[in-house]
């Protein structure tokens, strides 16, 4: 499902200009992101217009602008890494804060249960915190953080709470 189109990318978002072929798959696969972001909540809802039919009048411009913003923010970060440069690289150093590690452990039971027992996971997280913010947002390779960003300014990460 795609949100953005190439006239949008290049007249409203006004993004790098960036061949029509070039950027048409790069265009389905920024919004295969977003999708993958969101849980699906978009597709889930019966698609774009859907999804927004279901949104107050008042905030569905809000929605609409910030899901296609942040496609069109996706579909140019994969066509100017090439999708091989981590997210450190890409960001301005000015408009981070810290570059954070952080090592968060797990427990996970092991696959063989005549053990039953538990194993702890160490798993090294890297996680970006922007200047004027409080939350941190993770660091992967293949998702810009200023999509990212827009889609959790947006409430469109919320996953509930957890019990």
């Amino acid at each position: 499902m795609n949100y953005i189109d190439y006239n949008y990318y290049l007249n409203e978002f006004r993004g790098i200009v960036v061949p029509y072929e070039e950027l048409c798959p790069l265009m389905r696969r920024a919004c295969m992101a977003v999708d993958i972001l969101t849980r699906n909540v978009i597709p889930f809802s019966g698609g774009f217009d859907a999804f927004l039919s279901r949104i107050d009048s008042e905030m569905r411009s809000f929605f609409e602008q910030t899901v296609k913003k942040a496609a069109a923010c996706q579909a140019e970060y994969l066509y100017l890494c090439k999708e091989t440069v981590t997210a450190q690289s890409t960001v301005s150093s000015a408009d981070i804060e810290e570059l954070e590690k952080t090592t968060v452990s797990g427990t996970v039971e092991t696959t063989d249960f005549s053990q039953n027992k538990k194993d702890t996971v160490l798993k090294e997280e890297k996680t970006l915190r922007f200047k004027n913010t409080k939350e941190s947002y993770p660091v992967n390779g293949n998702i810009c953080p200023d999509t990212y960003m827009l889609l959790a300014q947006a409430g469109l990460l919320y996953n509930g709470v957890s019990v």
